[in-house]
């Protein structure tokens, strides 16, 4: 008998996404993390899932993952569906409805204000990349951090700007932090397997520009998911 799969779900409804079929895509530059599922017989949207497995625990593989998939009789390993299921499938998040927005490039996002100060917190992988592109070490352009998890450092500034803004333009825009690629929006954990969409209205983007859809915040999901599977 066929495994039972899980459904697949994701329209627009209330401001409610669920994951659909994810795109393989989506998975660029984790190859390295999901080439050892390639022995297990997984249908094509299953990539999708394994990075779901990978987040499970935040550190890769679940400990009873590899359990789950010894050989059976016939020498074939069969794969997890419920654990697929629970791990993927429950994953939804909700965000805000008819919200315009379009970055103005004011670079606001980097550096200080009048009424705020701006800490832009960085991954250790974050961190280790920057660093890597730039020849800089980390500790010239990041402090180390504690009670933050999983951020790790702070990025250092200068006059209350970022280290790294040259004029209105980020020199390291490509691999710019997570925390920067969201702004000005943020993900809310709401417990279990349940996110939220918030945003500043500091920003003066917010309210300019097209109304943004399912599509956008899925985007930005995706990004959350990519970067969580590496920590």
């Amino acid at each position: 008998m066929a495994p039972d799969r899980p459904r697949r779900r994701g329209r627009d409804r209330a401001g409610v996404w669920s994951p659909p079929s994810l795109r393989c895509d989506v998975l660029k530059g984790l190859d390295p993390l999901l080439r050892p599922l390639r022995q297990y017989p997984l249908p094509g949207w299953a990539w999708a899932a394994s990075l779901a497995l990978l987040l499970g625990e935040g550190h890769g593989l679940c400990p009873d993952l590899h359990d789950a998939l010894r050989p059976d009789g016939g020498g074939r390993n069969p794969f997890p569906w419920a654990l697929i299921r629970w791990k993927w499938g429950g994953l939804r998040f909700e965000y805000p409805r008819h919200l315009r927005f379009r970055c103005l490039r004011c670079a606001l996002c980097c550096r200080d204000t009048e009424v705020r100060e701006r800490r832009i917190l960085l991954l250790e992988m974050e961190a280790r990349r920057i660093s890597e592109a730039t020849s800089m070490e980390v500790e010239e352009f990041a402090e180390r951090i504690e009670g933050s998890e999983p951020f790790l450092y702070r990025m250092r500034k200068r006059e209350g700007r970022c280290l790294f803004l040259r004029g209105n333009f980020c020199s390291i825009y490509e691999i710019r932090p997570i925390i920067c690629r969201f702004y000005p929006f943020q993900l809310e954990n709401l417990g279990g397997d349940r996110y939220r969409f918030s945003y500043t209205e500091e920003c003066p983007g917010i309210g300019e520009g097209p109304e943004l859809g399912r599509e956008f915040f899925e985007e930005l999901f995706e990004e959350f998911l990519k970067v969580m599977a590496t920590i």
